[in-house]
């Protein structure tokens, strides 16, 4: 710490080191070369190592550093600087070398006493972190220096604060970079109009062309959440940081993003389904059942997407592993692939796949005016009346299965070097 500066700096900086070691009771260590005679005297303890190999010179107190010297038979000389002459004969080649007797001095007088302190001491309990905090904290009492009550958690803010504070800035960064409003809520009402002009006046046409915009209309809201990859990714990198200075908790970071980034993708996900409704000219009386399975659908294709993004060490890792598993439940929703058509092997597929209890639920409800042609597609597809509660608790069970993962990944993966 004192490198380049006056011998007069240096002696202040060592003093302010060795009252902030005394005040918080804590072991600092100085590598230090050279100081003058006052410096030196402010340690406790002098360790001296020698070079070519590196090899113990000495290990003690400061104070009694001269009188091991003179012990040795190589006394300090009067009027001169003991740490140059400390140094002058541990040096090797230097002309005042004397390092293998000092070698052997402290490998026969100091180094068994040190051996047997530390194995005494590897005996005894000491103190743990919490009885240190308290012992400090009566000393800063003592002194009237001290806090009203000893902090014993890593964290300082209890967990509503740290959930405020978060919630502060996350809501600022946002107003202040449009594109997180842009991409979540405008980019799905543009989509929106889009497929509605595709599908437009679609239910004046026969049922079964109506089910492939309930198909789109649910595949457009669930794959929305991919769209928050790239920012959750952005927003891990600086939790990380945060994290690992103790400033707040992980699941104080996914509450905050959950309240403001689902919240911007929840708007822009029902005003895409408002909008691609309105166009399809579907009966308005299936709006609210179908609106209800796609905003399920959504928080559980949501958690998968933030899964993703906590475990995977970038961006296109996570779009990456995430092209697999949309592929299987798209797939596997009942309608591309029906019960009836799928391998008898593949069929458990359709009791996890979060848009196939969707479909079939919806499908089976908008049959039953459809007359012969809604029985028709229910005997073809091969859907099953009175499985709402079944899917609605496995696709609850597996959001709630994806948030815990996230909570670990974001944990213990892709942690900081620093």
């Amino acid at each position: 710490p004192t490198s380049g500066l006056s011998a007069t700096d240096a002696e202040l900086c060592v003093k302010a080191l060795r009252i902030m070691a005394k005040k918080f009771n804590v072991l600092t260590m100085v590598v230090i070369h050279q100081p003058r005679i006052e410096v030196a005297n402010l340690f406790d303890r002098l360790v001296l190592l020698t070079a070519n190999p590196g090899r113990m010179i000495y290990n003690g107190k400061m104070s009694e550093t001269m009188a091991y010297w003179i012990s040795v038979g190589y006394p300090v000389p009067q009027f001169c600087n003991p740490t140059d002459v400390y140094l002058d004969y541990i040096t090797p080649g230097g002309q005042l070398d004397h390092v293998d007797e000092f070698v052997a001095a402290y490998s026969q007088r100091l180094e068994p006493g040190i051996r047997d302190h530390v194995d005494a001491r590897l005996q005894e309990t000491g103190m743990s972190a919490a009885d240190m905090i308290a012992s400090h904290h009566r000393l800063q009492e003592i002194a009237h220096m001290g806090p009203a009550a000893a902090r014993l958690k890593a964290l300082a803010s209890p967990f509503h604060r740290q959930v405020s504070i978060l919630l502060h800035r996350k809501k600022t960064l946002t107003m202040r970079n449009k594109q997180a409003i842009i991409m979540p809520i405008v980019v799905p009402v543009l989509v929106g109009f889009l497929l509605g002009v595709m599908f437009m006046d679609i239910g004046s046409k026969p049922f079964q062309q109506r089910l492939s915009f309930v198909f789109m209309l649910l595949t457009r809201i669930c794959m929305g959440g991919m769209q928050l990859m790239p920012q959750l990714i952005d927003d891990r990198t600086i939790m990380k940081y945060d994290i690992s200075e103790r400033l707040y908790s992980i699941p104080a970071f996914i509450i905050v993003g959950v309240t403001v980034d689902i919240s911007l993708s929840l708007i822009g996900a029902i005003l895409n389904a408002l909008i691609m409704y309105w166009l399809s000219g579907m009966d308005w009386k299936y709006f609210g059942m179908i609106l209800m399975w796609a905003l399920i659908n959504f928080f559980v294709f949501d958690s998968f997407f933030s899964m993703l993004a906590a475990g995977s060490p970038s961006l296109q890792t996570a779009q990456v592993a995430a092209i697999p598993f949309n592929s299987i439940f798209m797939m596997f929703s009942g309608f591309m692939i029906s019960k009836k058509s799928a391998p008898s092997y593949l069929t458990w597929i359709f009791e996890i796949s979060p848009i196939g209890y969707a479909i079939q639920s919806i499908f089976c409800t908008m049959a039953k005016d459809a007359g012969e042609d809604g029985a028709l597609v229910i005997q073809l597809y091969g859907f099953e009346e009175d499985q709402e509660m079944k899917g609605i608790i496995i696709m609850l069970v597996m959001a709630l299965v994806f948030r815990a993962m996230q909570v670990l990944f974001l944990q213990y993966k892709n942690n900081i070097q620093k």
